[in-house]
């Protein structure tokens, strides 16, 4: 379906613009004035080569974060979570899988947008463990090997011009995103094991929070648009939530 106005096609396509003046294409077509552009990417079906817009992976990992959390709310109220024999099971289990899945997208999407920030030519310096020599990584590298944390605190602020959070709320909140997600996706059996001594000790309690469950998407989102001090990108500036 063609569309003529680019506020027409979706918030999470990665990149998109208008036609400044009116132009010939490579093939030959004429090009008007204000026609979008989008990113494409070929694809291969059935032995043909299609194209597809092309989506920004950060925009999708926020998106579905905000969807099971929205979900979460929707299937269970835990506010009013008082007698085990009086609710529904099901809904309750559907509710807490939509809810880890919101966190561990949050974090996916902060993780990403580091991983996309790093320019091709990149170079991070650091002190090798033993500290004798600096260790040099490349995008590459630092995108496999060097956690999060200093992605956030010390290559990003430098990427963007900006001064590090670390220590500030935000800081607080992103570790609180972490130290969840790692729970989840690191899950050990202590982590839901009854204890006798502190039975509220464990993973479901932290979880429901008190009946408020923390909406780590909007955590995620004010993370990643903190860097974003001047230009955001179009995903960013439309993203409904």
């Amino acid at each position: 379906m063609n569309k003529k106005n680019i506020n027409e096609y979706d918030w999470r396509l990665q990149a998109i613009t208008t036609i400044v003046e009116d132009t010939i294409s490579p093939t030959g077509k004429p090009i008007k004035k204000g026609t979008p552009v989008i990113l494409l990417h070929p694809l291969k079906i059935n032995n043909r080569r299609i194209e597809i817009y092309t989506p920004s992976p950060i925009a999708m990992f926020l998106n579905l974060s905000n969807n099971y959390y929205q979900n979460s709310l929707n299937l269970f109220n835990f506010k009013e979570f008082k007698d085990p024999r009086n609710y529904n099971e099901e809904q309750l289990f559907n509710s807490l899988e939509c809810y880890m899945a919101s966190i561990i997208f949050a974090y996916t999407a902060v993780e990403t947008f580091s991983n996309y920030s790093i320019p091709n030519n990149y170079e991070f310096k650091k002190l090798r463990e033993d500290k004798k020599c600096l260790e040099t990584y490349d995008k590459e590298e630092i995108e496999k090997n060097i956690k999060l944390d200093l992605k956030i605190d010390c290559i990003l602020s430098g990427i963007y011009k900006v001064s590090t959070f670390k220590g500030t709320f935000l800081w607080e909140n992103y570790l609180s995103l972490k130290k969840i997600r790692d729970r989840i996706i690191h899950l050990k059996s202590k982590d839901t094991k009854y204890d006798l001594k502190d039975p509220c000790n464990h993973l479901w309690n932290d979880l429901i929070n008190n009946g408020e469950l923390i909406n780590y998407t909007k955590k995620a989102k004010e993370i990643i648009e903190y860097f974003y001090s001047d230009k955001k990108p179009r995903w960013l500036i439309k993203c409904p939530f």
